[in-house]
């Protein structure tokens, strides 16, 4: 089955948060708010895969400050007047659509996206065990925290890992492309 991934639209939010139920422990379930709040802010950074013509999962990033993570289940406020980083805030892929392919197509998306707007740090925070998932993409978990960082991890559960994907090599880029 064929799989396409748009950049996201209002209409689709019904939809996504259906998903986002599903995806997450109850405590990491952030609902509707986000969706509202996220979109606005960064719409072209912002995507769902579909296939069969239903959604199957999406992804929502913006630019964002290195070494910094939003409050969970909080409002993210206006973007940073000198982002340094792409930060992928939520990927979820629907239980039905999980071993199509949706979690990578989606962040091999986001990572083309960031480069081609001069991020060469892609930011995120991995919860339930998606370390591995991560690091498959070149992604590498922060050992140490900054103490405001850590405190805003605590917020994401107890398995939080701040993950950054450091493109600034181009010899890096090429070997990962």
């Amino acid at each position: 089955m064929e799989l396409v991934v748009r950049t996201m639209v209002g209409a689709d939010v019904d939809g996504l948060v259906e998903i986002e139920r599903m995806a997450y422990r109850k405590e990491l379930s952030e609902g509707r708010t986000v969706f509202e709040d996220r979109l606005p802010l960064s719409p072209p950074c912002c995507w769902v895969a579909e296939s069969g013509g239903a959604v199957a999962g999406y992804l929502l990033s913006n630019p964002w400050r290195r070494g910094d993570a939003p409050l969970l289940g909080r409002p993210l406020g206006p973007l940073p007047d000198r982002p340094d980083c792409h930060f992928i805030h939520d990927l979820s892929v629907h239980p039905r659509a999980r071993g199509l392919g949706v979690g990578r197509a989606l962040v091999e998306t986001v990572i083309r996206v960031a480069l081609e707007r001069g991020h060469r740090s892609i930011c995120g925070v991995a919860v339930q065990g998606s370390v591995p998932f991560w690091e498959s993409f070149g992604f590498r978990a922060w050992r140490t925290l900054p103490p405001a960082l850590a405190e805003k991890l605590a917020s994401y559960g107890g398995d939080a890992a701040y993950m950054e994907r450091d493109d600034a090599d181009p010899a890096a880029r090429t070997r990962e492309a």
